[in-house]
């Protein structure tokens, strides 16, 4: 039996994907800070659910997982759902600090510690979900632009240490567009997409064993012009998004 921990999983993509993966057979270990919703994913597959209630922020995560990977018998792949995102119109150390804790301290920890294990083991594969919010800065949330940024190069910079190493690691980054989850805050979102598509292409991804992919498949455009777009025309969108937000 194939074995999956996700971090992140009380709720949005990291429930879902939970879900999947049990629904498929696998042997899941899922985490966060809400045990009783935990629980309620445990309920529904008795028999392939582990649940481990714990801060992913906190100073003893790594021997938690390590606890979760013994108690799943091994480790074939590990998806890092962690995240959190806050709207501030200017700088707030309050809300960033969270962020950054969050979204690149944890998840560097958790993941290069995974990636370790997994270059003792000779293979693996890990999943980030970032955002498409990662290819430029964003006016309405720095710290969560930046963070996925973070994320991003992160996940590039370990498969080609993997490929230098000579190992059969792979790192899929998984930058979703607007995603009907709770993370989608703010007003006037467009093409908001259902948790269980996302996850559903985010599974095919994982298994085609991507380095990276933009999800939904629509927003694969998106992604290519916010790549592309001189910065006098992608500040100008900003200006008028901004506006309209003020208008909401």
């Amino acid at each position: 039996m194939r074995k999956v921990i996700i971090i992140g999983a009380t709720s949005g993509i990291g429930k879902g994907l939970a879900e999947l993966y049990a629904a498929k057979g696998w042997s899941v270990g899922i985490t966060g800070r809400r045990g009783h919703l935990l629980q309620e994913i445990q309920q529904s597959f008795p028999q392939q659910v582990i649940t481990f209630c714990f801060d992913i922020t906190a100073a003893d995560n790594l021997q938690h997982i390590d606890e979760l990977v013994q108690r799943l018998g091994g480790l074939d792949l590990f998806i890092y759902c962690s995240g959190i995102g806050e709207i501030s119109v200017q700088p707030d150390w309050e809300i960033d600090e969270k962020v950054i804790a969050t979204n690149v301290t944890a998840c560097a920890k958790a993941v290069g510690h995974i990636f370790n294990y997994f270059v003792q083991l000779g293979r693996g594969q890990v999943a980030i979900i970032s955002s498409i919010a990662a290819l430029r800065g964003g006016s309405s949330a720095p710290s969560y632009n930046a963070s996925k940024a973070f994320v991003s190069s992160y996940a590039e910079s370990l498969n080609l240490q993997a490929i230098s190493l000579g190992k059969d690691i792979v790192i899929t980054d998984v930058k979703p567009g607007f995603v009907d989850t709770s993370m989608a805050k703010g007003g006037g979102k467009f093409w908001m997409m259902p948790v269980g598509k996302i996850c559903m292409q985010i599974a095919s991804a994982i298994e085609a064993k991507k380095r990276k992919v933009v999800v939904s498949k629509r927003w694969r455009l998106v992604a290519f012009l916010m790549k592309n777009l001189p910065d006098t025309i992608f500040i100008y969108i900003t200006k008028r998004m901004a506006a309209k937000r003020q208008q909401l």
